[in-house]
Order: structure tokens, then C-alpha cells, then sequence
């Protein structure tokens, strides 16, 4: 069971999209926990758009956004702590739906997506790879982004929020994203020996990324690497980059 979690989660999310759905549908909310819980079904399907279709998010983090000496399979993102980082994301965006009065904790759920993952994947990502899209920036600028001002029209505009609110909010947003994602999630569950690779379908990425696309064409080729028990691959300009170090030469082979 553990290990289905593992590799699956991303589609036990989309359950628990239908879920939110039909509650959606069926139940008597109000407005603030109304989008509280339509930003939840777009954290999953961003995480689908990630990790499913177009796919790829997990590559572009290891080998291009966030590389560190290891096997881009696997370090620093692997199944598990991919697994690990995200669904205790759902916690993050189902709490404030279900304390929707607890403004702050609100607040910490649109900014996470209006914010912190505009900022990542609409210019971060975007300027290292040089596109103009990466899996999960759809979700994030038609989801997250919208909602975001929604809520936060809404709640000023009931004369919900306060200062505190605010603060409160931006701790708690930093608190998830600096101990959980990183501390934990990036830093003690990283594993170069890990028995849960990425998997490499998923890892290499879909149609979404340019680079996904280089990868898969004919002008991809394994090159020397100056560094040691190191190889390069290298493909066209279009792709974003000309030569890509990659940590092994076992994993080039298989991107090859």
C-alpha cells in the first residue's frame, strides 16, 4: 500500500479532486470556503500537470533548476520525498478549507499558488530553460492566480482580514515552504541511494518541456564531459541549453 501511495499518488489526488467536486456541488458552502476548496482541485491537477501530463517537473527540478551531485533520477527528488513534499501540500490547502474563519491560514494557501508558484514556474524556470511554459505553470496561471485575487478580494471585502492575518499568514506560508519542502522534503529525505527512483517515463518529461522534445529527437547525443565520471548531453539551442552535465554517465545513457 505504501508503495502504490508512492508512485501513484499524483492519481489518488485526482480522486480526491472528484471528491472536492461533488462536494462542491452537493453541499452548502459559503463564497470564502467555496474557493478555498477550488484552489485545492487546482494544487492537484497542477501536481497532475507536473507529474503525469505533460510531465517532466521532476527532471527539470533535478538536472536543471536544482542539480546537485548525484543521479538525476534520483537526488535530489525521488519518488518518495516527491510523494512526501505533495501530499502534505493537500494538508496545507485542506486545513484552511476546513477553518475557513482562520483567515491566515487562507491567506499562507493563495499566496503558496498566486505567488510563490508564479514566481517559480512563470520566471524562474522559465528564464533557465528559456520557454515560455513548463509543466504546471497552466494551473498555476489559470487556477491559483485567479482564485488567489478572488479570496482575497472576498475576505477584504466581508472585512475578514486584518494585519495579523497577514502576518500570520506569510509565517505560515514560510514555515511550509522553508522546513517541510526544503528542510525535510529537499534536504533530509534526499537519498542518492534511494530504492525510489524517479520514474523514467515520468521523470524525463512529456510534450510540455522543449526540452523533454530535444531529448527525444536525433540531435541528442552523449558528449565527454570534462569532469570526471561525468558526461554531457548535448542538444539543440532551441532546447534552452546547448550541453546539459549530467551527474552519471549511466543516467545520459538513458536519457539518450
Amino acid at each position: 500500500m505504501a508503495n502504490y501511495v508512492i508512485r501513484r499518488w499524483y492519481d489518488i489526488g485526482l480522486m480526491l479532486a472528484a471528491l472536492a467536486i461533488v462536494w462542491l456541488m452537493v453541499g452548502d458552502l459559503g463564497r470564502v470556503q467555496l474557493i478555498l476548496v477550488l484552489n485545492f482541485v487546482v494544487l492537484v491537477l497542477h501536481q497532475f500537470e507536473e507529474m503525469r501530463w505533460p510531465g517532466g517537473s521532476p527532471w527539470i527540478l533535478n538536472e536543471v533548476f536544482n542539480r546537485r551531485d548525484g543521479p538525476a533520477d534520483r537526488y535530489p527528488l525521488n519518488q518518495a520525498n516527491c510523494a512526501f513534499i505533495n501530499i502534505t501540500a493537500w494538508a496545507f490547502y485542506l486545513v484552511p478549507v476546513i477553518l475557513p474563519g482562520a483567515v491566515w491560514l487562507g491567506i499562507a494557501q493563495v499566496l503558496l499558488g498566486m505567488v510563490g508558484q508564479l514566481i517559480v514556474h512563470g520566471v524562474v524556470i522559465n528564464i533557465r530553460l528559456k520557454t515560455i511554459y513548463n509543466p504546471g505553470l497552466a494551473a498555476v496561471v489559470l487556477g491559483h492566480v485567479p482564485l488567489g485575487i478572488w479570496y482575497l478580494v472576498e475576505v477584504n471585502g466581508q472585512g475578514l482580514v486584518n494585519g495579523w492575518d497577514w502576518l500570520f499568514g506569510v509565517l505560515m506560508l514560510a514555515a511550509f515552504v522553508g522546513g517541510i519542502m526544503l528542510r525535510l522534503g529537499y534536504g533530509l529525505m534526499s537519498d542518492k541511494n534511494t530504492r525510489y527512483p524517479l520514474n523514467h517515463g515520468k521523470w524525463r518529461g512529456g510534450t510540455g518541456s522543449s526540452i523533454s522534445r530535444a531529448l527525444a529527437s536525433p540531435p541528442c547525443r552523449l558528449v565527454p564531459a570534462p569532469a570526471r565520471g561525468r558526461c554531457q548531453l548535448s542538444f539543440p539551442k532551441a532546447a534552452g541549453r546547448r550541453h546539459l552535465l549530467v551527474a552519471d554517465c549511466g543516467t545520459a545513457e538513458r536519457l539518450v
